[in-house]
């Protein structure tokens, strides 16, 4: 092997996986790979070998249909094309790196001391021993840098809940009666199936197919199969159910309006109140409403349903944190399809490709707003069932801001974007309520994430200015060389001399080109 390609003795190489890549890997490699945690990374921009030669994919058109050697030749000449206006505009390029370093280094350094000053010196000296000590071990063992990520476990969901009920009611001596979490569980699972159907309905329209008709009478069976079953095992567990006293109707009422249709298919044309056929006595299954403890209103929950007014909160936590949970499942999901299919789509493919990715971009949409949805109506009860203020601040309202797909993922790279935070239900994995173990972890993480953003920042400004020292050192050597080779040149050869010297004065003139931008970054 030539020496020119054989590396300098002592280079270490760091393990690493590029930012819009370790997005689809385990959350574990985040902290473990990602270039932000990497000491010396800077701040990377671009991830393959030349971010220049994507555009020469538009190229492959017209090469096609050429013969071998014309391919060759052509595509020679629109590389040798791409990398001269690399080279002319490497000095801006570089420039305009350096000014937005400048700015973010400004602005990751007074949000780090800030955060110094919160959190006290004792624990910024411990928590830089520890930063040093991951860092020192990281190529032989990745796992030491997960002290960058929030040791977390993972909210309970509805079936945690329900078998802590359950656990309960098998208790001697226990007030709970036993059935009771089955029986909510059933009416909770009953109420995420009449959301479902209405939404089918109203997306069928009044005009359905014959199929769709079908399909939905079907369903209208087996849901009301399901809710005779429930409503006649309520008599065991609520006494004043009788929907016979007008009170009662009016509750029961306002109800089936609480688990209303707030977040609607924006894609739905149809009259969201026009069935889809009439049913004689207008009950239609989707629309019965279910007698569980949120349905008698906040006076009832607190006083005769008091019992299972507290297992129906408990199951609606958790299934308000299994919705959260495949909210930013299904939202990242959509974040990367946007990146993978939905936007290459949009462009030169062909039409058949944009109608199968946007079934699939509409069919993922449908299932958001459909969680969505039932979380709007966790959330309502969870307020009826007296949910302690801590519980619901938890739990925030959701608007369609939310829902908004990433555009970290959708697009890594624009500026200031890995500054920027996401929305509430990204950080609802754990009840921080007022421990202080977690408020001291949630500390640490974010002191050492704003070190490390400090950090790279501070490296990514002192690469910029060593690149413009590098490119004027090369352009300086280019000159020299052709000056060289002037000065070698046959007296008999003045073609070749004037040639050298052209040469050298354009090299000349892009080092200038550096002396200028210099004296703007130290003027």
């Amino acid at each position: 092997m030539p020496d020119e390609l054989r590396l300098p003795d002592g280079v270490e190489f760091k393990r690493g996986i590029g930012l819009f890549h370790i997005h689809g890997h385990v959350k574990e490699c985040f902290a473990r790979y990602a270039p932000t945690f990497i000491q010396g990374a800077g701040m990377l921009d671009g991830e393959i070998i030349e971010t220049l030669w994507n555009l020469l994919n538009y190229t492959a058109l017209s090469a096609r249909v050429m013969s071998w050697f014309h391919q060759q030749e052509y595509l020679d000449t629109h590389m040798g094309d791409s990398n001269w206006k690399k080279l002319i505009g490497m000095v801006l390029s570089i420039f305009r790196k350096w000014e937005g370093a400048v700015e973010q280094a400004v602005e990751s350094e007074e949000d780090f001391i800030s955060l110094c000053k919160s959190v006290g010196k004792q624990k910024c000296d411990l928590w830089a021993a520890e930063e040093a000590d991951a860092q020192e071990k990281r190529d032989q063992d990745p796992t030491a840098m997960d002290i960058f990520d929030v040791k977390e476990e993972e909210a309970p969901g509805k079936t945690v809940m329900a078998n802590i009920w359950i656990y309960r009611e098998l208790q001697p001596n226990t007030s709970t009666v036993k059935g009771s979490t089955s029986w909510v569980t059933l009416g909770l699972r009953i109420t995420e199936q009449q959301i479902e159907l209405r939404r089918e309905v109203r997306r069928a329209g009044r005009f359905p197919t014959a199929e769709e008709t079908k399909r939905l009478l079907e369903k209208r069976l087996s849901l009301q199969a399901e809710i005779d079953n429930f409503r006649s095992k309520s008599q065991d567990f609520v006494s004043i159910l009788n929907e016979a006293d007008p009170d009662l109707s009016a509750i029961l009422d306002d109800w089936a309006d609480i688990a209303g249709d707030d977040l609607q298919d924006p894609d739905d044309q149809h009259n969201p109140d026009g069935p889809v056929f009439e049913i004689a006595d207008g009950r239609l299954a989707e629309r019965l409403p279910i007698p569980l403890p949120s349905s008698f209103g906040k006076v009832a929950c607190k006083t005769r349903l008091q019992g299972l007014a507290a297992i129906e909160l408990d199951l609606r936590i958790g299934q308000a944190n299994d919705l959260l949970r495949y909210l930013r499942i299904a939202i990242g999901q959509k974040s990367f399809n946007f990146r993978t299919k939905f936007r290459p789509a949009s462009g030169n493919s062909g039409y058949k490709n944009r109608l199968r990715s946007y079934a699939e971009k509409h069919t993922l949409q449908m299932s958001i707003d459909q969680a969505a949805q039932i979380y709007t109506s966790a959330r309502r009860a969870l307020d009826i069932l007296g949910a302690s203020p801590d519980v619901l601040s938890r739990f925030k309202v959701q608007n369609k801001t939310d829902l908004a797909a990433s555009t970290a993922v959708i697009d890594p790279n624009t500026q200031g974007e890995r500054n920027n935070g996401l929305s509430w239900i990204w950080h609802i994995q754990h009840d921080p309520g007022e421990d202080p173990v977690w408020l001291d972890e949630l500390y640490h993480v974010n002191w050492l994430r704003a070190k490390a953003r400090r950090d790279r920042w501070a490296e990514e400004l002192a690469l910029t200015k060593a690149e413009m020292l590098w490119t004027r050192l090369f352009h300086l050597h280019r000159r020299d060389l052709w000056l060289h080779r002037a000065a070698e040149a046959e007296s008999d050869h003045p073609r070749l001399r004037f040639y050298a010297h052209k040469q050298a004065r354009t090299w000349d003139l892009l080092a200038s080109q550096v002396d200028n931008a210099v004296l703007r970054m130290t003027g």
